[in-house]
């Protein structure tokens, strides 16, 4: 539960627990798949000119509250793109 993150922006995430910033690595499944998930959780962090996540799986974010209660937790405002529109 500490290597999970959420999508900042254009290809960008945010670690939930640290706040640092870090992106798909170029060899990720995910990476230009044309789906880009909300929340992610991945294995490991390799630290190049930029903070590169590998191994990554996407997840609900709800399942981060819900299993990780000690880490995480739900806020009223939380919705996914596809619940926004």
């Amino acid at each position: 539960f500490h290597q999970a993150a959420r999508l900042k922006g254009i290809g960008e995430y945010v670690n939930l627990r640290t706040g640092m910033p870090c992106q798909l690595h170029p060899t990720s499944a995910l990476f230009g798949c044309g789906f880009i998930p909300d929340y992610i959780v991945y294995h490991e962090l390799i630290m190049t000119t930029k903070e590169y996540m590998q191994c990554v799986t996407c997840v609900d974010g709800h399942w981060l509250a819900e299993l990780g209660p000690m880490f995480f937790s739900l806020k009223d405002s939380l919705k996914t793109r596809s619940e926004r529109a």
